[in-house]
């Protein structure tokens, strides 16, 4: 008599359900036995939980290491790059990590092409990300229709791969992909002007964007001296907001807070909205280099970074006058700030547009920030000294009609 083994995603939940007990250097173990064993399901749980605060010493070292040892494949290779360009467990290392890309693409890994398109499209080298992302296009895959999509409907014309594909985009459950049929269904269909001079995406790109990868935007307006406060209008293209949206939308749920009296997560009282906040196990170079120019317009590194988060607020949604900056509790907060220290910092993006209402109000200092598609908004929470600025008090007011759609990522003093 034969029997069938359990699915491979089974090893995963019985890990999560020992960390959950308290079993955290066991469920690590099991999960690192798993992703070396070419469990997909676990790898991504392994890179979750070993960056938890709770995880033993190490946890990401061996996370890193069980990552390094898994069988070669697109979804490990993907893992892989965005622990070499975070530094994840290890040593940073960018080019290594877009280099890893460029062979995936090579080797025809669409989703690896795709990334690196779109990278190439915020680095300002349009020509060769569209070229990229129509011949992923062509292959099906979706972020890269959709990109196309976006760029169409900016520009008033879309090549035909894009037009062929919206309608199977949309039924993907992609959840951008109805808006963007029926946005761009009517527009002229236009083919990439002399493809065939345009240089590939190869080494001399993966320079480029590695050149422009580590900076802060030039372009930034300062709207309060003291306390800091400046937007950078141009932070962020459409199409990048689009893929941050389509790899948030899976998580979202209802905002909860952490309760400071039990330590148990509750739901918010001051902000009704749907909240994603992104896990390292989803994370690729794309997410990576949002967060990362995030934390460094506020002049801050990536490893500052608390969950990169994107919030949603329906109509009648809105965030309550709160502050970011953390209060000591004698309890898990207090705990948390020994850790980490204070939330020094915030940055926002606006991701889309269609919506009324949803402007984020410092009343304290009479400024008002509704911002356009793209731009971002980053602001100190402290003072100079360390404490909390009470004049950064700020809220989200009531989304009246549409969907609004934000990224959101705290800073802290500490990794």
């Amino acid at each position: 008599m034969t029997t069938r083994s359990k699915p491979v995603q089974d090893a995963a939940r019985k890990a999560y359900d020992d960390w959950l007990a308290g079993r955290h250097g066991p469920a690590l173990d099991d999960l690192a036995a798993a992703t070396r064993g070419g469990d997909l399901a676990s790898a991504s749980v392994l890179l979750t939980l070993a960056g938890q605060p709770e995880a033993p010493e190490g946890a990401t070292d061996a996370a890193r290491k069980a990552i390094e040892d898994a069988p070669a494949g697109a979804v490990i290779h993907r893992h892989h790059a965005f622990l070499l360009a975070s530094g994840y467990g290890g040593k940073t290392d960018i080019d290594q990590a877009l280099a890893l890309r460029l062979g995936d693409a090579e080797d025809g890994d669409m989703q690896a092409l795709t990334e690196l398109a779109l990278l190439a499209l915020w680095a300002g080298e349009d020509t060769i990300a569209e070229k990229a992302l129509i011949r992923a296009a062509n292959e099906g895959q979706a972020h890269a229709i959709a990109a196309l999509l976006r760029l169409g409907f900016q520009r008033g014309h879309v090549p035909g791969v894009a037009h062929a594909k919206a309608p199977a985009l949309a039924r993907s459950g992609h959840p951008l992909g109805a808006a963007f049929e029926a946005t761009t269904a009517d527009l002229e269909v236009r083919e990439l002007a002399d493809a065939d001079t345009i240089p590939d995406l190869d080494e001399t790109a993966i320079a480029a964007i590695s050149r422009w990868l580590p900076g802060a935007p030039e372009e930034t307006r300062v709207l309060s001296e003291d306390p800091p406060v400046a937007r950078a209008p141009h932070f962020m293209p459409p199409a990048i907001c689009d893929y941050l949206v389509a790899n948030a939308a899976p998580h979202l749920q209802p905002a909860r807070i952490l309760d400071p009296g039990t330590g148990e997560s509750r739901e918010d009282p001051y902000r009704n909205s749907l909240t994603a906040s992104l896990p390292d196990g989803v994370f690729d170079i794309v997410l990576w280099a949002i967060k990362a120019r995030m934390a460094a317009l506020a002049g801050c590194g990536y490893e500052q970074g608390e969950a990169l988060s994107v919030l949603a607020y329906r109509p009648g949604d809105a965030y309550k006058p709160h502050f970011d900056y953390m209060t000591a509790d004698d309890g898990p907060v207090s705990a948390d700030l020994d850790r980490r220290g204070q939330r020094i910092a915030t940055t926002l993006i606006r991701l889309n547009d269609g919506f009324e209402g949803g402007a984020t109000v410092f009343p304290k200092l009479d400024l008002n920030w509704a911002g356009a598609p793209g731009e971002a908004l980053t602001f100190a929470n402290v003072h100079s000294d360390g404490t909390g600025d009470d004049r950064t008090l700020h809220s989200g007011e009531e989304v009246t009609r549409g969907l609004k759609l934000l990224a959101s990522l705290w800073l802290r003093e500490r990794a």
